[in-house]
């Protein structure tokens, strides 16, 4: 049985061009720094993240990609996001999850705006 968590909200639904990515960026607990997933593919205003664990739908996540994507400058690219929708990867232990970006620092957006093609 998959477990789905839909936005109802036509206003939720993706309205800006994505991109699918080649190199998956690893996503990580601001806090706790433990691992939560890959970036697969983003927008300007949202990600889409596969994962091996639900997300609870009434939270803000505040998350660092990949601290190794930037050794020399060693910046940390932080952003809080909120879940908008979850879908379960029939017959795997899986999710693919949807987060709007609702704060993000200048050099989170470059770096997620570099990712453009």
């Amino acid at each position: 049985m998959a477990t789905q968590l839909k936005i109802d909200n036509e206003a939720e639904r993706r309205q800006r061009e994505r991109r699918e990515l080649v190199y998956y960026l690893r996503l990580f607990d601001h806090d706790t720094k433990e691992f939560q997933g890959y970036v697969v593919d983003l927008s300007e205003t949202g990600v889409m993240v596969t994962c091996d664990k639900p997300f609870d739908s009434d939270h803000v996540y505040h998350f660092d990609l990949d601290p190794n994507i930037d050794i020399e400058l060693n910046t940390e690219y932080a952003f809080e996001a909120r879940l908008v929708w979850l879908k379960s990867l029939d017959g795997e232990c899986a999710y693919d999850a949807g987060f709007r970006i609702q704060n993000a620092p200048p050099e989170t957006r470059q770096l997620l705006q570099s990712f453009k093609y």
